[in-house]
């Protein structure tokens, strides 16, 4: 059985690619795979950026497999739920940037999975929604409401609606949409762009941003404040702000 799950790193940049072509659906062992590799970058010092993306050209991942769900009890069924969202919550907290390189057709619980990255960047083919009403499965709407306004959420959901990279890109979701070729030099610019930066300050940056996701701007401040003198504190952002003040001397 081919491996579901493809990784290599260059330059601190660690690629996962899901390797379930045609469409990439997420089975539970590529679920369960997701989850164990995203914990273990996470860890890894010397990763500073991930660009996750799918094989092929036709998806970056259309969802879960319906074959799956139409024999699915509801234990089975809560114990898939159950490793989807612990998958999509390993990616979102993992403690560096992630760049989803969106080949495809995003679609379900591969949209969701788009959501849980940090950058989001599109070729041109590829396209996004929530189809799960045309069969009759749970929608995983929240992960969209990152995506989207509350309202343009609700009418993709109740009706099925797909969007291409370009009408994604109207909401400022997209970073950019640009052909299926350049889709990976793009991310990989970005990513190298990101990597030359200071990993701790990144991944202070990125542990800041996932604590105070929910909170208002009153409530953040108390949160903030204790990053802010962890920064003060880092040889790195103390070496950076030296010379920043030299070159403007």
């Amino acid at each position: 059985m081919p491996e579901l799950l493809n990784t290599k790193v260059e330059e601190h940049i660690a690629i996962v690619k899901l390797n379930n072509p045609p469409l990439n659906l997420l089975a539970l062992q590529l679920v369960n795979e997701m989850t164990a590799e995203f914990s273990r970058l996470s860890d890894d010092e010397l990763v500073r950026v991930i660009i996750l993306t799918g094989a092929g050209e036709r998806a970056f991942c259309a969802g879960g497999d319906l074959r799956f769900a139409a024999t699915a009890t509801p234990e089975s069924l809560e114990i898939a739920v159950k490793a989807c969202r612990a998958m999509f919550n390993t990616i979102h907290d993992c403690a560096i940037p992630v760049i989803a390189a969106i080949n495809g057709y995003a679609l379900g619980a591969g949209l969701a999975l788009a959501a849980s990255c940090d950058i989001l960047m599109a070729s041109k083919q590829a396209v996004f929604g929530l189809p799960e009403v045309n069969t009759g499965t749970w929608p995983m709407f929240k992960y969209l409401a990152r995506l989207v306004p509350e309202l343009k959420m609700r009418r993709m959901v109740y009706s099925g609606q797909r969007l291409t990279a370009q009408e994604m890109q109207l909401f400022g979701s997209i970073e950019c949409v640009v052909n299926q070729e350049e889709l990976m030099p793009t991310a990989m610019q970005l990513a190298r762009e990101i990597a030359e930066k200071s990993s701790f300050i990144v991944r202070l940056y990125k542990k800041a941003f996932n604590s105070t996701e929910y909170l208002g701007v009153q409530e953040s401040l108390s949160v903030e404040l204790e990053y802010i003198h962890q920064l003060l504190e880092l040889h790195d952002a103390q070496k950076i702000r030296q010379s920043f003040l030299d070159k403007g001397a």
